[in-house]
């Protein structure tokens, strides 16, 4: 399958494009454990997939429109023990 056959597959059947797909992926993943754990950004944007803290930041406040930090704060589930294992 030819790369330009992919991308039409893959819009198809999932309404977006690969890149979109993953970071969309990423965003959720640190969106977890921004609510579930107390990890540092650093580590967050590790396990999340992004290459760097900077990547996170990004797309964190163009997608959410927020910082990390500030969802944390209005997002972290309470009464739950973090997940920092």
């Amino acid at each position: 399958m030819s790369e330009r056959t992919f991308l039409r597959a893959f819009a198809s059947a999932t309404g977006t494009t690969p890149a979109r797909f993953a970071e969309d992926a990423r965003l959720t993943r640190a969106k977890t454990l921004l609510e579930e754990t107390s990890h540092a950004l650093d580590r967050i944007a590790f396990e999340a997939g992004y290459g760097s803290v900077d990547a996170l930041l990004r797309s964190f406040q163009k997608k959410v429109g927020i910082t990390p930090g500030a969802y944390r704060a209005r997002f972290r589930t309470t009464g739950w023990p973090a997940r920092d294992f």
